[in-house]
């Protein structure tokens, strides 16, 4: 019998509760979901992807060329050079593609663990944001020498930083690039203007032996990331980036007598105070502080996976239903379907009708989220019965979708409003809160009432959208009505 969920590419380890990719070249990215709804992100087998807090359009912190060549790049990368013959690659294949001796990804559920081997040097990188709030995500590197020889190496970050607005960094480099200032100070990389309080900061938990905050300072002239110049050399720049495209490249020396290992975390996250930088960094500097934070993270999706648990005949099913699709569903519950590699996070945003859809998946698992989602797109809903039909999560600015394209059709769509009813009842159902229905939420364009009385307006805006059979009218509508 063939593994479960085995391809080409890799297969399933119910135990661990991982997908195991063997080959780097899928053929699409595989990607991952980092984050619970504040900081996060996406990561790809070969740790392409990109970072945000809570809203990938409007607080963007890192950056990713979509539908491009070279594929999925840029990402979260670590370059690997060996001092004595000056080869170096990738710790995730990309963007190298060295050929490695081993190479392995491992996407659990709100983490990503990469391990590439070649010529007696073991690495392994380890990608996830912390529970708890902090706005930050953590690359755990370790790296072993099983050469039988003593080694010296240096590793070289890599991350492009991102204006805060992805859509301007994307579009308007005339502003974008003239006021983004990346600098270097005590060990940390930081990216921001002096217009707003948002700072990117990248750092690590070792003493770099030097840094780089210049792309093309980094990468080099007629250059790209494969073959980066300071990587190639050997040598960090120590070149800041007044303006133009910032990233974030911390140096370290590493000495590996035979059989040894080292460890060095590097802490990716934005903030508005250079307090808060500061209590972040301090925090993950310490490994024993990031050794806990990801056994958190472990346990708190152990109990959510084990809320609902199959045992069937057939081990396929019993893994996608006991992980794989409650993954889904909590992830969607987070982000919708505004984050991923093909739904860019810049345009859309989070679908009203989606996101209460997918408290439907959630609900026998986390209610309490499930309610303060439905909470949020409840006061997207106008005093006429109908809603939003999208909105932007850091915001709260919603918008009427494709609708908005061809002004003379309806701008409404006949079933956003109507799902938001069928979510409540599926949580009165689970939970018994009756007193859910007298919280009082406010109207897009009114005062507030109760929920209650959302639901009621809901459902005597589709009674007062009927045509001349008395069925409801379709309003907008999408691949979801007709």
């Amino acid at each position: 019998m063939s593994p479960v969920g085995a391809t080409p590419y890799g297969r399933l380890d119910e135990a661990a509760r991982e997908y195991v990719v063997t080959r780097p070249d899928t053929p699409t990215p595989w990607i991952n979901y980092l984050g619970e709804g504040g900081f996060g992100g996406i990561v790809s087998n070969t740790g392409g992807g990109y970072s945000f807090d809570r809203d990938p359009r409007d607080r963007r912190v890192s950056r990713y060329r979509y539908n491009a060549i070279p594929a999925d790049q840029p990402g979260r990368y670590v370059y690997l050079r060996d001092q004595e013959t000056g080869e170096f690659w990738s710790a995730t294949w990309q963007p190298v593609k060295h050929p490695l001796d081993a190479y392995e990804c491992r996407h659990g559920a709100g983490y990503t663990r990469i391990a590439v081997g070649l010529d007696g040097i073991a690495s392994e990188l380890l990608f996830f944001v912390p529970p708890g709030g902090d706005p930050c995500e953590l690359w755990v590197l370790r790296m072993r020498n099983e050469s039988g020889r003593p080694r010296r190496l240096r590793s070289f970050s890599y991350v492009e930083l991102s204006y805060h607005d992805a859509v301007a960094d994307q579009q308007n480099l005339d502003w974008g690039q003239h006021i983004l200032r990346t600098r270097f100070e005590d060990g940390v990389i930081l990216a921001g203007t002096t217009f707003r309080p948002d700072t990117t900061f990248f750092t690590s938990n070792a003493t770099p032996l030097g840094f780089d905050a210049d792309r093309e300072r980094f990468v080099g002239r007629c250059r790209d990331l494969a073959n980066p110049i300071v990587v190639e050399t050997g040598e960090p720049g120590n070149a800041e980036s007044p303006r133009g495209n910032g990233i974030g490249s911390l140096c370290h020396e590493l000495e590996l007598p035979p059989g040894e290992e080292r460890e060095i975390v590097f802490v990716l996250g934005v903030a508005d105070s250079a307090d808060e930088i500061a209590r972040v960094v301090a925090a993950y500097r310490d490994s024993a502080a990031v050794e806990t934070a990801f056994a958190e993270l472990r346990a708190g999706w152990d109990a959510y996976l084990s809320c609902f648990v199959v045992d069937t005949p057939d081990p396929d099913l019993n893994a996608m239903v006991n992980v794989w699709n409650q993954v889904q569903c909590r992830t969607t519950l987070h982000w919708s379907r505004f984050a991923s590699a093909y739904e860019t996070g810049l345009g859309r945003g989070m679908g009203t009708r989606d996101s209460a859809q997918d408290t439907l998946g959630t609900m026998h698992a986390v209610p309490e989220r499930a309610r303060e989602t439905l909470t949020r797109i409840w006061r997207l809903q106008f005093l006429d019965g109908h809603t939003w039909h999208q909105f932007f999560p850091l915001t709260g600015e919603g918008s009427a979708g494709l609708a908005a394209e061809f002004p003379e059709y309806p701008q409404w769509f006949c079933d956003d409003h109507l799902w938001l009813v069928l979510a409540v009842c599926a949580y009165l159902r689970e939970t018994g809160d009756l007193a859910y229905l007298e919280q009082r939420v406010p109207y897009a364009d009114g005062p507030e009432e109760s929920i209650w009385e959302h639901m009621l307006r809901a459902v005597g805006f589709t009674l007062g959208h009927r045509g001349p059979h008395g069925l409801p009218r379709s309003g907008f509508a999408d691949w979801d009505t007709r």
